[in-house]
């Protein structure tokens, strides 16, 4: 089993009911928390509810919630080391940085489609 097999394991544990895994990237996550830059390695889950981080490191598991409601826009860039997504987010941006990942173009296209989406108007799978 592969890390992020893993880490996809640990996050559904607290997803809600009916929530499931569209699309996800690995990569390292970048937030402030408690006025410091973070930055996280981990997996940036798009579920068909709200977008869902998970991190391990060691014994703790670190979990961040963002709605889709609190999104107003993504951008893809190309960066040195992979390439980075950014959510700009009413309350807190945060971003995904060294991801290698194929399918981050559909994920950040799936984001762009629920973004500023309440639970009750999101397309289903």
């Amino acid at each position: 089993m592969t890390k992020v097999e893993k880490l996809l394991g640990i996050s559904k544990k607290c997803f809600e009911s009916n929530e499931e895994i569209v699309h996800y990237i690995y990569g390292a996550y970048e937030k402030v928390f408690d006025g410091k830059n973070t930055l996280r390695t981990g997996v940036l889950i798009a579920t068909n509810k709200r977008i869902v981080f998970c991190g391990k490191r060691f014994f703790s598991v670190f979990n961040d919630i963002v709605e889709y409601e609190d999104v107003y826009n993504v951008e893809l860039s190309q960066e040195k080391f992979g390439e980075k997504v950014f959510i700009h987010c009413k309350k807190q941006s945060c971003s995904m940085r060294f991801v290698e990942d194929k399918d981050v173009i559909k994920f950040v296209k799936f984001i762009k489609e629920n973004k500023g989406k309440r639970k009750q108007q999101l397309k289903g799978l």
